[in-house]
Order: structure tokens, then C-alpha cells, then sequence
């Protein structure tokens, strides 16, 4: 199986095509308990597969995330952790590909907050 998606919105230079393989064959479904069983592991790979794309797009705003104003920044991370933990939560998994670029750009938010607010000369 496998899903491709485009972004129209971005440069197809830059991301022509982003695709998701499953590592197994589809099986036919036999009956509502193999359905059962395999539910977790696709949810889990669709999941995935959004917080990747979701960090791909706020990685390439990580300029601009860090010139925003604290309130700004604050509705950006908060709104983008809760999809992150909502999608733990669901999937009883970590996941950590939109985790990590999220902190990355408090981060960098930060720093650059600490330099505007408070210019200092070495």
C-alpha cells in the first residue's frame, strides 16, 4: 500500500513527492478481529506520517517563528505540542519527529528573544 502525498503550496523543487510504504503486503481482511489487530499499527504509521510532515513545514518556518511576539510563539507551541501528545495519547506510542522540532524552535525562539530583548556587546 502506499499513500503519496504533494503539497501545492510548497516548491515541488523542494519536496516533490513525499511517500509512506507499508513493510507489509496487504492481507485480505478476513474478519473483524483481524481488523482489530491491525488497526494500532495503522493508525500509528498515519500518525507518524503526519507529525513528519507537519515538522517538514514548521522546520522551514523557523525564521519566522522566531521573530513572532511571546503571546504569538506561546498559541504556535501550545497548539502544536497538543497535536503532538493528542497523537501519543491516541496511539499509546511516542512519536517523536514533530517532538523534536518543536523544541528546537523554543529554542531558537528563545535565544533570539534574549538577544532582542536584552542586546548586550561583548
Amino acid at each position: 500500500m502506499a499513500i503519496c502525498l504533494s503539497f501545492p503550496a510548497l516548491s515541488l523543487t523542494t519536496i516533490p513527492y513525499l511517500c509512506f510504504i507499508s513493510h507489509r503486503a496487504p492481507k485480505p481482511p478476513s474478519d473483524i478481529a483481524s481488523l482489530q489487530e491491525e488497526l494500532p499499527d495503522v493508525l500509528y504509521s498515519a500518525a507518524e506520517l503526519s507529525n513528519k510532515l507537519a515538522a517538514m513545514v514548521i522546520g522551514y518556518r523557523s525564521e519566522q517563528h522566531a521573530q513572532l511576539d511571546l503571546s504569538s510563539f506561546l498559541t504556535f507551541f501550545n497548539t502544536s505540542w497538543d497535536f503532538v501528545v493528542q497523537c501519543e495519547v491516541i496511539c499509546r506510542r511516542m512519536i517523536i519527529g514533530l517532538r523534536g522540532v518543536v523544541l528546537g524552535q523554543v529554542s531558537t525562539f528563545t535565544n533570539k528573544l534574549i538577544i532582542r530583548d536584552h542586546p548586550c556587546s561583548f
